[in-house]
C-alpha cells in the first residue's frame, strides 16, 4: 500500500493508505452516486448502492403444460441506497429528513443506470448510541413512466 499524507487545517497529519490491486484483473471500485436530492433534503451521502433490473412475466404454455414462451412487461429498475446526513465543510450535520413515499428523488451519478429521477417506494431510518444516523432508501424507476 502507498501512504498518502493529508494535512488538515489544524496542522495534524493524517495518513491514509490507498488500495492497491495485485495481479492482472481490473475491477470497478466504489460508489456511483455523487448527489442525492429530494424535497426537504439536506446534504446526504451514500455509502452503499444495490441496483436491480426487473420485469413482470407470464409464461405461455402449450396444451401439455410445457412452457413454450415467456412474455415480459412492466420493466423497471430498483435501487437501494444506504445514506447518511453529512456536510462538506466538516461542521456537524443536521438530522436528514427522509423523502415521502411516492416523491421524486434525483440522483447525480457516473453510472447511467443510476443517474436520473426515481420514485421513493420505501424509507427507513436507524439511530444508535455508537454510530451515525443512517437511512435506507428504496427507489424505483419504471421504463415507460416520466416523472414531473
Amino acid at each position: 500500500m502507498i501512504p498518502v499524507a493529508l494535512t488538515p487545517s489544524k496542522g495534524e497529519r493524517i495518513f491514509i493508505f490507498m488500495a492497491t490491486i495485485a495481479g492482472q484483473v481490473g475491477v470497478a471500485w466504489g460508489l456511483s452516486a455523487t448527489g442525492i436530492s429530494y424535497t426537504g433534503s439536506a446534504t446526504v451521502n451514500s455509502s452503499g448502492e444495490d441496483h436491480t433490473k426487473e420485469a413482470d412475466s407470464v409464461e405461455v404454455k402449450d396444451n401439455a403444460g410445457d412452457v413454450v414462451g415467456v412474455y415480459y412487461y412492466n420493466y423497471r429498475d430498483t435501487l437501494s441506497l444506504k445514506c447518511f446526513p453529512a456536510t462538506a465543510d466538516g461542521s456537524v450535520a443536521t438530522d436528514a429528513t427522509t423523502p415521502e413515499i411516492g416523491s421524486k428523488v434525483t440522483l447525480v451519478a457516473a453510472d447511467g443506470d443510476i443517474a436520473g429521477d426515481w420514485v421513493a417506494t420505501g424509507v427507513s431510518k436507524s439511530r444508535k448510541t455508537d454510530g451515525i444516523v443512517e437511512f435506507d432508501l428504496s427507489l424505483t424507476k419504471w421504463a415507460n413512466m416520466t416523472l414531473d
